[in-house]
């Protein structure tokens, strides 16, 4: 049975900005490569890039750590919701408690791949986006990834103010500074624009309870929750090699070079045995 793969599709100005349209997409913990990744202690913008650095690919060659970065931070959770999909075919779920009245009821509400990524619409196909404030235009591009590994070095209280400044793609930010605006209300202009034009990144909706019946808003972290389940799946074949090694004797590498079907089949074997 082949290693499960599928595609990843990108907008058509993405490829028309040097990008491959699509790439393909392995499942992460199917290689020897996987098991070295650290998610405990790496950042989620390095965690992301590594991920995407060793699981997609365009051409038959592995996709550029410059392309990672470069990607649109929506893309880039929108590939890792993939990624963890890939791994795992059951929906995202999250856990709720309501707050409203005396409630105070939990439940749980779930989510795919599809439904969150269907949020972004049309404008997934736009390369920008033009809002108004005050009857003045201001043009927005998406925030990358690179964008985020720089601001992460930066004091947090300078983080709105370069946020603005890298995604204003006209007019320049000191022009209108120099209307009257401040970066106070350029920033809050600018994020509710980014909620229509690039939704995942800061990514909420309205969720019913399903007790007192009530609309309550909810921002579901989907990154954690897609990277919790990559970790899960990079456990699970640290164990399986456990398990192969404690009773064969075989090394890592010997194990790992295994297709993943052969070594499921002795997994069984022992499963059956034990």
């Amino acid at each position: 049975m082949p290693e499960q793969q599928e595609w990843l599709c990108f907008p058509t100005w993405l490829e028309t900005a040097g990008g491959p349209a699509r790439c393909a997409m392995r499942r992460f913990g199917s290689s020897t490569e996987d098991m070295a990744v650290e998610f405990r202690l790496a950042s989620h913008v390095d965690l992301i890039t590594k991920l995407l650095e060793l699981c997609l690919s365009a051409g038959g060659a592995p996709i550029e750590r410059k392309f990672a970065l470069d990607l649109p931070a929506g893309f880039r959770i929108e590939a890792l919701l993939r990624l963890a999909e890939l791994t795992d075919r059951r929906p995202f779920s999250w856990r709720l408690r309501c707050t409203l009245g005396d409630c105070g009821q939990e439940s749980e509400f779930e989510l795919t791949a599809d439904e969150i990524v269907s949020l972004g619409g049309e404008l997934r196909e736009a390369a920008v986006y033009e809002t108004e404030i005050r009857g003045q235009v201001l043009v927005l591009r998406r925030p990358t990834g690179s964008d985020l590994a720089q601001w992460t070095r930066e004091p947090q209280e300078q983080e709105a103010e370069l946020m603005l400044r890298a995604i204003l793609v006209r007019p320049p930010v000191e022009e209108l500074l120099g209307k009257g605006e401040t970066m106070e209300s350029l920033a809050g202009a600018v994020d509710d624009a980014m909620e229509q034009f690039d939704p995942l990144p800061g990514f909420h909706l309205d969720v019913v309870c399903p007790h007192c019946g009530k609309n309550s808003e909810v921002a579901p972290d989907l990154t954690g929750t897609a990277l919790e389940r990559l970790y899960r799946a990079q456990q699970a074949l640290i164990e399986d090699v456990h398990r192969l090694a404690s009773r064969y004797h075989w090394s890592e590498h010997q194990i790992l070079g295994l297709p993943a079907w052969r070594r499921q089949s002795y997994l069984d074997l022992i499963g059956e045995t034990a």
